[in-house]
């Protein structure tokens, strides 16, 4: 088993991310030339909701996404940036953060495994991993820097050192020494600003909404990378081009006036307290929802900004600075379809699964989840999208059971 041990932060690693060139299309993530070995002092955060079927069953997969989402935001206003990797996965999220760091970062996991259970209902399960451990064990993690927008860099990962990760993560020993502790005594809480699910369901402009993670099960990397070029080809033959897969649509992007997915940003932001000053945090995102529904109805072009944008361009940024699409080891995307293409795409994904070369799982909806997290200080911005009932999470079942299925 890898030890984990107290390390010191090296100073000059800390901006690793921060610099490295960032690529300008989706398709360059194929060429091994582009990846970085990522520093020994660095480390692979996971969060993950435990048990995220429950909720689903019970029409609470927004939850789920709230609580897979949150972990970002509030670390980005601990570092005062959102350059740095993290990969939003439905049902929690992947990040890649220096030693120096971590100090703040293990009080938000706590805060946040705190408040998830306190006003969700939700076990969220939080741990950190040093890199330079999984290296020494025969792993291995690269990355390189996608420019989505001006206001968004994605971080592609590959190596296998995220397994071995998660595997350690979820460790269910009571002693698992990767988990933040029930002892641990938080000495900050976690900033939430900046973070928001106040729109609507998006429906699919094709008739559905579906979220894909595909797996490959070649030796080594390049050979990932090769059928990984082979399957995003496929993408665009069967499904479309990105224009015609992008899981949104400016138009049918509207904010939730009814006041349900209000109520949740109001808990996030209120640490749970409730009475008068969850009803003002309540109000304030109401008066916001409403001004914004207004600037878009009336393309109106004076008023307060977001993030420097006119309120009137709010929608135009949350399809340009989407996360439908990343890799981190797996291909995960939320696309826009019809029922005939996403059949095909699937016929193709299985031929190649009958041969033993990847493994996939799949979730069809009729629309997406967005939940947004706007950071003030840096002007950055992303927009995690999942489909509705289950998305990534009812995925990923179906993905580790053809992985069980495999080795038996």
């Amino acid at each position: 088993m890898i030890q984990a041990v107290d390390r010191k932060p090296t100073l000059n690693t800390q901006n690793f991310y921060k610099y490295l060139p960032a690529l300008s299309s989706f398709t360059e993530i194929i060429e091994p030339s582009n990846y970085f070995t990522v520093p020994d002092d660095w480390n692979i955060i996971i969060t993950d909701v435990v048990n995220s079927t429950d909720a689903i069953q019970n029409g609470n997969y927004k939850d789920v996404n709230i609580a897979g989402g949150i972990t970002a935001m509030a670390v980005s206003n601990l570092m005062g940036d959102m350059d740095y990797p993290f990969l939003f996965g439905g049902d929690g999220m992947t990040l890649l953060l220096p030693d120096s760091v971590l100090s703040g970062v293990k009080d938000i996991l706590f805060s946040i495994r705190e408040s998830v259970k306190n006003n969700f209902g939700l076990k969220l399960r939080g741990g950190i991993v040093n890199v330079g451990e999984l290296k020494r064990s025969g792993k291995e993690l690269k990355l390189c820097k996608l420019k989505i927008s001006e206001f968004y860099n994605q971080a592609i990962l590959t190596g296998n050192a995220l397994d071995m990760a998660e595997s350690l993560i979820k460790n269910g020993d009571t002693t698992n020494p990767y988990i933040i502790p029930l002892t641990h005594k938080p000495k900050i809480e976690p900033d939430f600003t900046g973070f928001t699910c106040r729109w609507q369901d998006i429906p699919s402009h094709r008739g559905e909404t579906v979220s894909f993670i595909v797996k490959m099960n070649s030796s080594n990397v390049a050979s990932d990378q090769e059928l990984l070029k082979i399957v995003l080809d496929q993408v665009s033959v069967l499904l479309g081009n990105d224009a015609e897969i992008h899981p949104l649509k400016e138009e049918k992007i509207k904010v939730d006036l009814s006041g349900k997915y209000f109520r949740k940003e109001a808990t996030v932001h209120s640490g749970g307290r409730n009475g008068i000053f969850h009803f003002l945090k309540m109000l304030k995102i109401k008066i916001e929802g409403i001004t914004v529904n207004l600037a878009i109805n009336t393309q109106w072009k004076f008023g307060p900004k977001v993030n420097g944008m006119e309120l009137r361009e709010l929608r135009k940024s949350q399809v340009i600075a989407s996360d439908f699409r990343k890799y981190d080891g797996t291909l995960k995307m939320v696309i826009a379809c019809d029922s005939d293409s996403r059949e095909s795409f699937l016929k193709f994904l299985d031929d190649l699964y009958q041969q033993g070369k990847l493994f996939y799982g799949y979730h069809v909806s009729d629309r997406a989840l967005m939940t947004c997290a706007l950071h003030e200080g840096s002007v950055r911005e992303v927009h995690f999208v999942d489909s509705a009932d289950g998305g990534y999470a009812l995925a990923a079942i179906r993905l580790k059971e053809q992985i069980k299925a495999s080795r038996n």
